[in-house]
C-alpha cells in the first residue's frame, strides 16, 4: 500500500467523522480528502513527479497538515521540517535534500525570505493561511483544481518520505523511507495495539506529523 492509502481507508470507513480540528475549525475525513486531492492536483499541474521532495513549515494548522497528505497523494516525497529548528538547520535540510516545493504558514514569513535566497532548488512556495510576498494563498491556489486527483501508482519500494536525521555526528542527513517502511511500522503498531473503533490521534506540527 502507498502511505496515502491508509488515510483513504479512514475516509472510506468514516467519511463524516471529524478528521482534523484546531481552534478555528474542523474538517471531516471527506472534506480533508477533497482538500488533499486539490493540493495533489495543484502539485501535479506544476510538474511534481514521483519522489519529488516537498515540505511543510508550520505550527499546528489544519491546512498545513492537509498539505502533507496532498504531497503524498501526488506521489511526492514528504520531507518533515521541525518548526523549532534553527533557521540555518532548516535551510541546510531543505537545500541538501533538494526540496522542490514548500508549503508554509505566514508566521514564518521572515524565515521564508532567507530560505528563498539560500535554498534555490525550491521552485514553488505556497502560504497556507494568506497571500504572502507574491506567494499564493493555499485557498486560492487549490481553487482552480479538481476534487479528484489521478491515481499515482507507487510500489512498496518507492520513496514516500525523506526524514532528516538527528545530526549527532555532523549535519543532518536525509533518510529515505519507502512505502514498505511505513507499512511495516503500521503493521507492527496494529499488532501490538489492536483496536476496533476509529482512534483519535494528536499531531504536533513542531515535529510535523508525529503523534504526541
Amino acid at each position: 500500500m502507498r502511505l496515502i492509502d491508509y488515510f483513504d481507508r479512514g475516509v472510506s470507513r468514516c467519511p463524516d467523522r471529524v478528521c482534523l480540528t484546531d481552534e478555528r475549525r474542523s474538517l471531516t475525513f471527506r472534506e480533508t480528502a477533497t482538500l488533499t486531492h486539490r493540493i495533489a492536483n495543484g502539485l501535479i499541474a506544476n510538474g511534481i513527479t514521483p519522489a519529488t521532495a516537498a515540505a511543510v513549515l508550520s505550527h499546528n494548522d489544519i491546512d498545513a497538515f492537509a498539505c502533507i497528505l496532498g504531497i503524498l497523494r501526488a506521489g511526492g516525497a514528504w520531507m518533515p521540517i521541525n518548526a523549532r529548528n534553527s533557521l540555518d538547520d532548516n535551510v541546510f535540510i531543505l537545500d541538501h535534500n533538494e526540496c522542490a516545493w514548500l508549503f508554509y504558514h505566514s508566521a514564518f514569513a521572515a524565515e521564508i525570505e532567507v530560505i528563498r535566497a539560500q535554498a534555490p532548488k525550491i521552485r514553488g512556495f505556497v502560504c497556507v493561511d494568506r497571500p504572502n510576498a507574491g506567494d499564493p494563498w493555499l485557498a486560492d491556489w487549490v481553487g482552480g483544481h479538481g476534487e479528484v486527483a489521478p491515481y499515482v501508482p507507487l510500489g512498496p519500494h518507492d520513496l514516500a518520505s525523506i526524514w532528516p536525521s538527528g545530526g549527532t555526528t555532523g549535519r543532518s542527513k536525509g533518510v529515505m523511507l519507502t512505502n514498505l517502511n511505513f507499512t511495516t511500522m503500521i503493521a507492527n503498531f496494529a499488532s501490538s495495539m489492536p483496536y476496533d473503533e476509529p482512534g483519535v490521534h494528536h499531531h504536533c506540527m513542531a515535529h510535523v506529523g508525529e503523534a504526541g
